[in-house]
């Protein structure tokens, strides 16, 4: 049976909560995929972006307004606001100290002052980028197979999973882009989309191990498992980030998820140690081989 919370009576141990605004899941302390990759790196590392949050990166940017544009369409039409194409360059802070400006700076400061004021909160979309937006979403929905993840089962849409780790007692927490519940079937999909520069299977392998996204499909079922009691398929649908935007779907092999649960485990086991002992060490003091990797080999 599933336990579905709210964010005022979340219980520490394992549950779901629908609409939990992603600024306040982000803000959890409990160790996500993301904070794993952090400390993977090293556990010093972890402990300085965790102390210091970063600015979001371009690249997560999009990732993100194309996620709230194909699983939230309705939240992010009322969270965001396009650029019109026409709308003037945003005047420097020199441009406003002007003493005599100009009335083509005049019209921007006028023009940005109004929208600012009317649009305040808003994710502002240039008219470019609203363009890219609309043909990436159009080419998920009428892929195929992407398509068919939307129209099958009871789908569970950026609902927040929190659970405690039954190896280490560590707490945990994972955000999927959606799952799709199949009570009738042996196993549920947990669903995440990715923007790639090539969703071709030989790159988009390279990037998944890169990213490790092996690690993500690992943690994310184990999470559905620990909190569900089911099994769940892990679907990537991976979209190319320019024309003709090509879409592809994948699901995780049982080697794919074999390898994320060790890689996954091994680092949660360390991260518990840290987490006890209170000591999060940077790189090796001494000077170490360094090796190719083995794929660098290959002709």
């Amino acid at each position: 049976m599933l336990r579905f919370l709210n964010a005022k009576n979340m219980h520490p141990l394992s549950a779901i909560i629908p609409n939990l605004p992603a600024a306040e899941y982000h803000a959890r302390p409990e160790i996500s995929k993301h904070g794993l990759d952090d400390f993977h790196r090293c556990p010093a590392w972890f402990k300085y972006r965790r102390e210091n949050p970063q600015e979001t990166t371009p690249a997560l940017r999009w990732g993100s307004i194309v996620d709230e544009a194909v699983f939230t369409p309705a939240e992010f039409a009322a969270s965001s606001v396009v650029l019109p194409a026409d709308a003037p360059s945003r005047p420097t802070e020199r441009n406003r100290k002007a003493k005599k400006p100009s009335e083509e700076t005049i019209r921007a400061i006028e023009f940005w002052d109004k929208f600012d004021a009317a649009n305040a909160g808003k994710e502002v979309i240039t008219h470019e980028e609203n363009e890219t937006l609309n043909n990436t979403v159009a080419a998920i929905y009428n892929q195929q197979s992407a398509s068919r993840l939307f129209t099958t089962g009871e789908r569970l849409v950026q609902s927040s999973l929190f659970w405690t780790d039954s190896q280490t007692g560590v707490a945990m927490r994972a955000r999927p882009d959606m799952v799709v519940r199949r009570p009738e079937q042996d196993r549920d999909i947990i669903v995440d989309l990715k923007t790639a520069v090539s969703a071709a299977p030989d790159d988009f392998g390279k990037a998944a191990t890169s990213f490790r996204y092996h690690v993500q499909a690992a943690i994310y079922t184990a999470a559905w498992k620990e909190i569900t009691g089911r099994d769940a398929a892990f679907v990537f649908i991976v979209v190319e980030k320019a024309e003709p935007y090509l879409v592809a779907c994948y699901v995780a092999s049982l080697r794919m998820l074999a390898t994320g649960e060790k890689h996954f485990r091994r680092d949660l086991a360390a991260y518990a140690q840290c987490l006890e002992s209170g000591n999060w060490p940077g790189y090796a003091d001494t000077i170490q081989e360094l090796e190719l990797p083995v794929w660098a080999d290959r002709d």
